[in-house]
């Protein structure tokens, strides 16, 4: 079944997705896509908040 838990597909990203979702975000879907090279990231979730 498609219902376990995974790391968001952003690379700098913290978050688990679940079930056929690749991303937890659309920052981090666009992120991704336009290979964004990032510190930490800014999904605003979280997993992820800025400490």
């Amino acid at each position: 079944m498609a219902d376990e838990n995974k790391k968001c597909g952003y690379t700098q990203c913290r978050c688990v997705v679940s079930g056929n979702e690749k991303y937890c975000s659309d920052y981090c879907k666009d992120a991704q896509s336009e290979k964004e090279i990032e510190i930490q990231c800014d999904c605003k979730h979280p997993a992820c908040a800025l400490d």
